[in-house]
């Protein structure tokens, strides 16, 4: 209650109201730093105690307190209690923020740039918000020379980094000439609030007619042009792109055709994806307004040609069915209706093989956002029912690395994605996709080397529903000595470790020695992967595949009870899982049994009496405990186990239930008697 009085105290001030309260809230905050003067000094905290979280925060809120009362120096002494390695970590890695906001609360800029300076000459990553903080505290403040300069580096810095959205939120606020008036970044965010602006004032698909929309695009346009003229324009090209494309729309809605077609077309040369796609569409929209302008037979040939590049080049398009039925079209998703539409359309047409491929892609999305087992099934054997008799055909046209080829290979990872779904789980069909895959890599061996991870894993799937698990381990065990980074190694590695844990989990299964190689071999390679991340042994996800690998290696050791080698391996796991969860009863079990094994009696008898303390009496955890701490107890101290034996004796004159009853009997035989007595 004292610490959250003194920040509600804090923040209060903060926002305005009153700074009377201050004082008092440094006093609470005295309070639970310990000190006895309601204004303590920052001498008087201990560094014992700044890595207590509450302590931290405290230190921090006196500090905050200070810089509202204008004591810049006092408050920066008690940030630097915070700059300490005995400090708490959070609030130790946040000290040289909490120091830029003290510097720009008392508009020291001078200092603040300093404060960077020295975390820049001690290597310290400053982050992106750290820099828009500065950005927009300096930016408050235009009038001073200062602030103006530290606010331009700090842009300057957000754009060096690609930080465009940053750098575009900024101008927004505090308009673009705050910023400066020179490199890619400024004139590029200059261009687009003119262009968003009239864009939405214009608020129009077709070209501007208005003139003052029409100067407002030519301005933006010229924005743009002086972007990419800027030296640095190089250092941002995934922006120099979308920079093209821009100014592009902005001789569009400039009703400039003839311009918009080429500047669509140069910006499709460095654009990915569905950008590249929109610039292609848009050169071809600008070429068919040319053409019905009657523009001559040269463009009508030039706009044919845009048109079978597109359909080539995007067959799975949203917009590709409109150029195939030459009618105009658009969806943003996927629907069945959409996919009888493009079925509909007549064997006979030239435009039925790319009809087909787009109502296949748009099946295959439909699976893939399917939200129940029976739609994911309908969606997905209609796709097969498309896409494997394309596949079957392509086999045989594809004879060298190229568009083809590439159409091929995305046709047969979708087709094993499919087949292989559980919704469909068809290995026989899979089975024919590899066979066209594997007879194409023959001829083109590019394709198999840039999907043969992928490939391999659908084939560890359809091995598994085979239940052929040597070859679906032989797979997975290839894939993961190709280069076990990949997603598809670890999903290996996944998918078989799961199938050993569930045919474990299977009282069906007789023989579980296959199992547990799976989960053991594969187990370790999940861990592996997480090997020395921070908070991995707090993820509950991993800590119960450590903990399945640990108990698989028990299991091991027990069929090989010779084995020091896995002995020893089963107990370092079972002790990181003891290091997390001090009172796991299978870890305590595990670690009595493998360090009386390896002649460890201190360490088991820890563990069976921890275990002993924890069960009920007289069950069956409890005796197995019992017994093996009298056992190991034997070894050691036979005079104690003596004492211990003949205790249990007194306490279960019938030695306990079979087959304790005989187990503890043939214990009691080989344990010396006291001395000057005879073994009962």
């Amino acid at each position: 209650a004292t610490f959250l009085h003194g920040w509600a105290l804090y923040y209060r001030a903060w926002l305005g109201q009153s700074r009377l309260g201050l004082d008092e809230a440094i006093a609470a905050f005295a309070t639970i730093l310990g000190s006895e003067a309601s204004m303590p000094s920052a001498n008087d905290i201990s560094v014992d105690l700044r890595d207590v979280e509450v302590i931290a925060r405290s230190i921090l809120g006196v500090a905050l307190c200070h810089s509202l009362n204008q004591r810049q120096r006092t408050a920066l002494e008690w940030i630097r209690l915070l700059d300490h390695p005995q400090a708490f970590p959070a609030l130790r890695e946040q000290a040289p923020a909490w120091t830029l906001v003290i510097d720009l609360e008392q508009q020291d800029y001078t200092a603040a740039r300093a404060e960077i300076d020295r975390l820049v000459a001690r290597s310290v990553d400053v982050p992106a918000v750290w820099l828009r903080l500065v950005a927009v505290q300096s930016l408050e403040e235009q009038l001073d020379p200062d602030a103006r300069k530290l606010a331009r580096w700090a842009v300057t810095e957000l754009a060096s980094r690609g930080e465009l959205q940053q750098v575009l939120d900024l101008a927004e606020r505090y308009g673009v000439s705050a910023l400066g008036d020179r490199g890619f970044a400024l004139r590029y965010v200059s261009g687009i609030l003119v262009y968003q602006a009239v864009r939405a004032a214009h608020d129009s698909t077709e070209p501007a007619t208005n003139p003052d929309h029409l100067a407002r695009y030519a301005d933006a346009a010229k924005d743009f042009a002086l972007a990419l003229s800027e030296l640095d324009a190089a250092q941002y090209p995934d922006a120099v792109a979308a920079c093209r494309k821009l100014a592009a729309w902005c001789l569009f809605f400039q009703g400039n055709f003839i311009d918009a077609r080429l500047a669509f077309l140069e910006a499709e040369k460095s654009l990915k994806g569905d950008d590249a796609a929109e610039a292609l569409w848009m050169a071809i929209a600008c070429a068919d307004r040319l053409v019905k302008a009657g523009a001559g037979e040269r463009l009508a040939a030039e706009l044919d040609t845009l048109v079978e590049r597109f359909l080539r080049d995007y067959p799975s398009d949203e917009r590709a069915p409109t150029l195939v039925l030459m009618r105009a079209y658009k969806a943003d998703d996927a629907s069945p209706e959409l996919v009888d539409e493009l079925l509909a359309v007549p064997e006979s047409s030239d435009m039925r093989a790319p009809a087909v491929r787009r109502a296949a892609a748009m099946l295959y999305a439909l699976h893939h956002d399917a939200t129940t087992i029976d739609a994911a099934a309908e969606y997905g054997q209609r796709y097969l029912d498309l896409a494997v008799p394309l596949v079957m055909s392509d086999q045989h046209e594809v004879s060298g690395a190229g568009d083809g080829a590439t159409r091929f290979a995305v046709d047969c990872r979708r087709c094993l994605d499919v087949a292989l779904s559980e919704s469909i789980a068809n290995p026989r069909l899979a089975r024919l996709v590899f066979a066209a895959f594997d007879a194409v890599g023959e001829r083109v061996p590019e394709i198999v080397a840039e999907h043969r991870d992928e490939i391999d894993y659908r084939r560890i799937v359809a091995a598994a529903y085979e239940d052929d698990l040597s070859v679906a381990d032989a797979f997975a065990d290839a894939i993961w000595t190709r280069d076990p980074t990949t997603v598809w190694a670890r999903s290996g590695a996944r998918t078989l470790f799961e199938i050993g844990r569930r045919r474990l989990e299977d009282d069906r299964v007789e023989d579980d020695r296959m199992a547990l190689d799976l989960v053991v071999r594969h187990g370790l390679r999940i861990l592996e992967e997480y090997a020395g991340t921070p908070g991995a042994r707090d993820d509950s996800r991993l800590m119960y595949i450590h903990t399945v690998v640990a108990q698989g290696l028990t299991r091991l050791w027990s069929r090989s009870p010779n084995d020091t080698a896995l002995a020893r391996q089963a107990l370092a796991m079972h002790e990181e899982t003891l290091a997390q969860r001090p009172r796991d009863g299978e870890a305590l079990r595990s670690v009595g049994l493998l360090s009386e094994a390896l002649g460890e009696p201190a360490r088991a008898m820890e563990c069976w009496r921890l275990i002993v303390a924890a069960t009920s009496v007289r069950t069956e955890p409890w005796y197995e405990a019992k017994y093996h701490l009298v056992s190991v107890l034997a070894t050691v101290e036979p005079e104690r186990a003596r004492a211990v034996m003949d205790q249990y004796r007194q306490l279960n004159p019938d030695l306990g239930p079979p087959p304790w009853n005989e187990r503890f009997a043939a214990l009691d035989a080989r344990i010396p008697a006291a001395p000057g007595k005879e073994n009962p």
